[in-house]
């Protein structure tokens, strides 16, 4: 890894690297640190968040050229519907509006030749992930159980806004998914770990970074092969407790080991004693559950709430929603022969968006927030297709 981080080194004037409360950028700063390597350092966001907390006390401990940039809302606001026609025209409707914050960014960070912006995109593969769970470890998982165990995992209806069609769509993808990458050799357990290597976080990232193509180049060294061979050579249940980062911290940059990480302290690197401290922690839930009588208004009370987050605790989108509902709301509705009514349930989303609910409402339907704007951007996307680029109507 430092041999890559070197050889960009040599062939960039203009590094730069995101510092946050994280593991992965912990990581990459870590490497940087060890080689010598300079690079300007940064964290983005609103005041309150944890992560520019952090990163700060990283930069004034290791003396890193550092800047911190902040949007209020109103300055993302303002400049909402340009950069919104601009996600469009570069990410063909696969990057969400919600990127505003990547844009402005961008924007701020102005330099007379196009830098290079290391990012820890990948790097959660070699923890836990999105979608590994200690429960694989308590069953024995076929291909037909992977199938089911990942479609929990990775759909949802979001409180019926999702139709049944477009479930279904996601469900036939995710076990074809599974099906192809048993069948290339990938043991059932580390399925969950290849759909967010090959899926998620190719497509995602990919369709993200299209929008800011010509303000940076973007590389990660958490996608490179000597990275994703040392994440598949251990096994699924030693990736929980994050043993690449936790040793190789330790090793290149102890300072930066003892120093606070935004979830908390490091995991213990005794695996299997996590698994048994939460398999006793489940067993106690569900007797406590099945003796109190609410065992099923539990589960589908959690089953709501799980999927309601916001993609990046750094900003107020909460604020944004508030802002944009009904602007958006009106645009969407409009397009009433859209295929998209196909898989959104019309008269649920009317609902959730409409003035009488409170900016957190999506949550009490089972939606979210980050879903609201992901649909809004399917609209954007349908309209600017069946206009010019130059025709800004979508986003009036």
């Amino acid at each position: 890894l430092i041999q890559i981080m070197r050889s960009l080194s040599r062939s960039f004037d203009n590094i730069t690297c995101a510092l946050t409360g994280g593991h992965d950028t912990r990581l990459l700063s870590s490497l940087l640190i060890h080689a010598g390597l300079k690079a300007q350092y940064y964290t983005f966001g609103e005041l309150f968040g944890a992560d520019g907390k952090i990163a700060k006390q990283i930069a004034q401990i290791c003396g890193f050229p550092y800047k911190f940039i902040h949007f209020a809302t109103p300055d993302i606001l303002s400049s909402w519907d340009k950069i919104c026609r601009q996600i469009m025209q570069q990410g063909d409707g696969m990057a969400p509006v919600d990127l505003i914050t990547s844009v402005l960014f961008n924007l701020n960070l102005r330099f007379d030749r196009l830098p290079v912006d290391l990012g820890g995109t990948g790097g959660d593969l070699a923890r836990r992930g999105l979608y590994s769970t200690y429960d694989l470890f308590l069953n024995k998982y076929g291909v037909v159980d992977m199938q089911d165990y990942m479609v929990k995992k990775v759909i949802s209806d979001y409180g019926g806004l999702i139709n049944k069609e477009g479930i279904e769509l996601a469900r036939d993808c995710i076990c074809r998914f599974v099906s192809q990458y048993t069948d290339d050799g990938f043991h059932p357990i580390d399925i969950p770990h290849a759909f967010f290597l090959y899926s998620r976080v190719r497509r995602k990232r990919g369709s993200n970074k299209r929008v800011q193509m010509q303000y940076q180049d973007f590389f990660t060294p958490f996608f490179s092969r000597p990275f994703i061979e040392a994440v598949f050579s251990i096994s699924t249940l030693q990736r929980h407790s994050a043993p690449i980062h936790y040793n190789l911290i330790k090793i290149l940059s102890p300072e930066l080991h003892e120093l606070p990480l935004d979830t908390g302290p490091w995991r213990s690197q005794r695996p299997v004693l996590e698994l048994t401290k939460y398999y006793g922690k489940m067993t106690l839930r569900r007797i406590i559950r099945q003796v109190s009588g609410i065992f099923a208004n539990a589960s589908e009370s959690k089953k709501i709430s799980k999927k309601f987050h916001t993609s990046t605790g750094m900003f107020d989108q909460e604020s944004w929603f508030k802002a944009k509902r009904a602007q958006l709301r009106e645009f969407c509705l409009d397009q009433t022969e859209s295929i998209i009514w196909n898989f959104v349930n019309r008269s649920l989303f009317e609902s959730i968006t409409s003035a009488t609910t409170a900016p957190s409402g999506p949550s009490r339907h089972g939606a979210n927030i980050d879903l609201f704007f992901r649909i809004a951007t399917l609209f954007y996307y349908e309209s600017s297709s069946n206009h010019s680029y130059n025709d800004l109507t979508p986003f009036r």
